[in-house]
C-alpha cells in the first residue's frame, strides 16, 4: 500500500514543519492550504491518499465540514483523518470523535506522538480497504452462517476473523473496525497481560507489534486463546467474545475520555460501542463480551 498523506493545514510554517517530518518517516506528502482545495484534491483520486492530517480551523469551510464531507463519500470514508489543532477544548474533542476522526493532536505537535499515530492510521486504512475489497465477494456466502465457534491468539488472526465475520453483518466496514478492536482487546490485555501503560511505551517506541508476537511465544501463554461465539437470531446477530485472561475494569473504557485523546491510543473500545456496533456489554469480570448487531430480518437463514 502507498504511503501517500494529505495534510490540510492554512498555516505555511506549520504545514512545512509536519511534511518535513512526515518525509523523513518514509511519507509523500501533499499539502493544501484551506478546505475547499483539500476536497478537491481528494476527489481527484479517491484511491490516493492513506491518510489525512486535517486542521480544525480553515480560512473557508472549517474541519469538521471537511471530516463530514469524507465521511459520506463512497471511496473516501474508509480514510482515516487526523484532526491537528490548538482547540483542547473536551467539547471539540468529542465533536471530532463523535463525527469520526481517527485520532486528535494538538499543538504545539508532539512529533513522536504524531509518528505513532499516522502509523496506525496508514495500518487501519489498509485494513479498512481491505476488507471493501472483499466485501461483494463474500457477503452472500456469508449470509448462510447461523452459528459458529472461532478462535484465534494471533493480530493476523483477529483482522482475517474481525473481516470475516463483519461479511455476515450490515454495514460490515464499521463492524469489523469494532470487532477488530476488541479482538485486539482480548489479545494484547487479556491473553498476553500487555497493560494500558505497557501498550503505551511499545506503542511510542514502535515495538507494540513484536512485542505482542514475542509473549506469543513464551510458554506461559502458549495454550491461550480468544473465542468467538457467532449465533444469527430473529433480527439480530449476537457474537459473544471471551479471552482466557483474569478480566479487566471496563467501566472506564466504555466512553469517550478526553483524557486519553492525545495518548496514542486508548480509544478503541469506546470508538466501538459508541459507533461501530450497534450494542456492546462486557460480562463478569470483564473477559467476556456480548456484542448484537441488528440485521434487520426476521428469521435466521435456514
Amino acid at each position: 500500500m502507498n504511503k501517500n498523506i494529505l495534510v490540510v493545514e492554512d498555516d505555511k510554517l506549520s504545514a512545512n514543519l509536519i511534511e518535513s517530518y512526515l518525509t523523513k518517516f518514509g511519507y509523500a506528502v501533499t499539502c493544501a492550504a484551506d478546505g475547499e482545495s483539500a476536497w478537491n484534491i481528494l476527489l481527484q483520486d479517491t484511491t490516493r491518499f492513506k491518510c489525512i492530517l486535517l486542521d480544525y480551523m480553515l480560512p473557508d469551510i472549517d474541519g469538521m465540514e471537511v471530516l463530514h464531507r469524507i465521511k459520506k463519500a463512497p471511496g473516501l470514508s474508509e480514510i482515516p483523518v487526523i484532526f491537528v489543532t490548538s482547540l483542547n477544548d473536551v467539547e471539540t474533542i468529542q465533536n471530532a470523535f463523535a463525527h469520526g476522526a481517527f485520532s486528535y493532536l494538538t499543538k504545539p505537535l508532539d512529533i513522536k506522538l504524531m509518528k505513532s499515530i499516522v502509523h496506525a492510521a496508514i495500518d487501519r486504512c489498509k485494513i479498512n480497504f481491505d476488507i471493501a475489497k472483499d466485501r461483494q465477494e463474500s457477503e452472500r456466502s456469508l449470509e448462510l452462517l447461523n452459528s459458529g465457534i472461532f478462535h484465534c491468539r494471533t493480530l493476523d488472526e483477529a483482522q482475517l476473523l474481525a473481516k470475516t465475520l463483519a461479511m455476515a453483518c450490515p454495514d460490515s466496514g464499521k463492524v469489523s473496525s469494532g470487532l477488530l478492536e476488541l479482538l485486539i482487546n482480548g489479545i494484547e490485555h487479556g491473553m498476553l497481560d500487555i497493560t494500558y501503560d505497557d501498550k503505551t511505551k511499545l506503542v511510542l517506541s514502535e515495538s507494540w507489534k513484536e512485542e505482542v508476537n514475542r509473549r506469543l511465544k513464551l510458554k506461559c501463554y502458549l495454550d491461550k486463546k480468544v473465542t468467538v461465539l457467532f449465533e444469527r437470531k430473529f433480527g439480530e446477530i449476537v457474537l459473544t467474545i471471551r479471552d482466557d485472561g483474569p478480566g479487566f475494569d471496563c467501566q472506564c473504557y466504555l466512553e469517550f475520555d478526553p483524557a486519553r485523546a492525545m495518548h496514542p491510543h486508548g480509544r478503541g473500545i469506546a470508538m466501538a460501542c459508541m459507533f461501530n456496533l450497534d450494542n456492546v456489554e462486557f460480562l463478569g469480570n470483564g473477559n467476556t463480551v456480548r456484542v448484537t448487531i441488528s440485521t434487520g430480518h426476521n428469521s435466521p437463514t435456514l
